[in-house]
């Protein structure tokens, strides 16, 4: 019996996952790909590659949602390539690649990890590196230029329930109040994006992650990207990415005189 079967491949740095919706693993050239419920979009090729994006949903548990998020933090993105392949008489061997692209942006629901990938030939028909104007600072806490010192402290976990985190006393003083936008990193160096603080002694992630009570995590303050924060909190207003000077007043639609 002869199968047309879909491989997925998830690239982050050196850290490689291979899924596919097959009812059974499948193992070609070494690798495997391991067997996962995956729902995806269908795929409209044209002269528009922004048409072509893909959208996959798996389960929420997996390690490949997570690696999406974490480019607001490392600046790496998860590569996405989708091959077809022909299996028969158990034996599988690849056909092409269907789709290569990366992933963008991530959202958990009940059902599964939605995850919304655009087509490395968006990449390919931009002008270039291009920053946009606007009032608030577009660049990436702590990377380059905006070279912020990072401000941390330790704490021990002393209560998850879903999302929210609570540590034992109060949140350290170097980060109270700070903690929005930042990230908690575990032992082993996952860092999981805080949303917001609950009171002096609990937080809320992003998503739901692996920490247990007695866990010892460091915490990272966030930035709201303000001059205000950039200068009180962080003393980098020399870096500041944004123009806050931006004329309030549009003059196509209310006139300059």
């Amino acid at each position: 019996m002869t199968a047309d079967i879909e491989l997925y491949t998830f690239t982050r740095g050196a850290d490689v996952w291979r899924i596919t919706p097959h009812e059974f693993d499948v193992t070609l050239g070494g690798d495997t790909w391991l067997s996962t419920q995956v729902g995806r979009n269908g795929l409209a090729y044209g002269a528009e590659p922004a048409k072509s994006s893909l959208e996959l949903t798996i389960q929420p548990d997996s390690p490949i949602p997570l690696s999406a998020i974490n480019p607001a933090t490392s600046g790496e993105f998860t590569q996405v390539t989708v091959r077809s392949a022909i299996l028969s008489n158990g034996f599988a061997w690849l056909n092409n690649v269907v789709w290569m692209g990366r992933i963008t942006s991530v959202e958990f629901g009940g059902d599964g990890a939605t995850l919304r990938c655009e087509s490395v030939m968006v990449s390919l028909k931009r002008v270039g590196l291009r920053r946009l104007y606007g009032r608030k600072c577009s660049l990436t806490l702590y990377q380059s230029p905006c070279n912020a010192i990072q401000i941390s402290a330790t704490g021990v976990v002393s209560e998850v329930d879903g999302r929210r985190i609570g540590i034992e006393g109060d949140i350290p003083l170097a980060v109270a109040g700070a903690l929005a936008g930042g990230w908690l990193e575990t032992a082993s160096g996952v860092k999981h994006m805080i949303d917001s603080e609950v009171d002096v002694t609990r937080f809320t992630l992003l998503y739901p992650a692996a920490i247990a009570v007695g866990d010892t995590v460091t915490l990272v303050a966030g930035c709201d990207h303000t001059t205000t924060t950039c200068d009180t909190r962080f003393g980098n207003l020399d870096n500041f990415g944004g123009q806050p000077g931006i004329p309030q007043q549009n003059p196509f639609s209310t006139g300059i005189f």
